[in-house]
């Protein structure tokens, strides 16, 4: 079951001491201290080290950021040091595992999560290929542990051979896909971020769009971004009336005795009725 919302999530490089110092007020949701692209291959062991050191003495500010971090590849020289640090940390409520290709890469890390004693430890599993789409519906159902897909966007156009400039919409596919095996699961599915540093129109569109999609949050890469991506992610107030509109009429017909009922002009039911739920439920963060 996920206990985070996440609809501005801020990717930090692990061992810019400065940078992971400033993620604790930043507003987001959820920061993630990444191990794995932001660091180059030479830096990764003292990398490793600052955040240690990092996260263990993380104050999370009341209504602060969740915190994970991202790994290498489990696989690699680096992944099962980078896991050992984070499952370290009782800060860290959960691992991001990148380059997800099968419920297996989900599996391992859960069981070294089991080992360390860390119950509450979640997972967040990256696609980033097509081995990673192929197999979504088994890597969303293979831990009770997973809390969220996340797609990667710079990976996966390369590994489709993909233009990473190519328009949104171009990925709307991928996006409905990744929805459903999250949504059969129970579980989060969050865009990946706009490659750039800007607040802008791109990055608007994108969220928007994303949001429209019915995805939970999108990543960013700049603190800068955060205000914008939250503010597509939250419900508006005019949505929160209308939502709870809905729900206060349904639940009157329902003790009516009546299993739909007409409100605005317009035919409601239970199935309406979680939509608005979701609506309060998002409202209420």
């Amino acid at each position: 079951m996920n206990d985070t919302v996440r609809r501005a999530v801020l990717v930090v490089p692990a061992g810019d001491e400065r940078k992971m110092a400033k993620a604790a007020g930043c507003g987001a949701d959820e920061v993630v201290f990444d191990l794995e692209d932001a660091v180059a291959t030479e830096r990764k062991t003292s990398a490793r080290e600052a955040l240690s050191r990092f996260v263990r003495t993380w104050d999370q500010p009341a209504g602060g950021p969740a915190l994970s971090v991202r790994i290498n590849p489990i696989g690699t020289q680096w992944g099962a040091a980078d896991l050992d640090v984070a499952l370290a940390a009782p800060a860290v409520s959960s691992v991001v595992v990148p380059k997800v290709e099968s419920a297996a890469d989900i599996e391992l890390v859960g069981r070294r999560i089991d080992r360390s004693g860390r119950a509450g430890c979640g997972i967040q599993a990256l696609i980033e290929s097509a081995a990673g789409l192929a197999a979504l519906h088994q890597i969303a159902r293979c831990s009770s542990r997973l809390r969220s897909l996340i797609i990667g966007y710079a990976d996966l156009a390369a590994s489709l051979e993909r233009p990473l400039d190519a328009p949104g919409e171009v990925w709307s596919g991928v996006q409905d896909r990744v929805l459903l095996a999250a949504r059969v699961a129970g579980i989060d599915v969050i865009d990946g971020p706009v490659l750039s540093v800007a607040d802008d129109d791109a990055l608007r569109a994108a969220a928007v769009r994303a949001r429209q999609m019915g995805l939970d949050g999108k990543w960013v890469i700049h603190p800068a971004q955060i205000a914008t991506v939250t503010a597509v992610f939250t419900p508006a107030d005019a949505e929160v009336r209308r939502a709870r509109a809905i729900v206060d009429a349904l639940d009157a017909g329902v003790h009516g005795g009546a299993g739909a009922i007409a409100h605005d002009g317009v035919m409601i039911d239970e199935a309406v009725a979680r939509s608005a739920r979701r609506v309060l439920a998002r409202a209420a963060i």
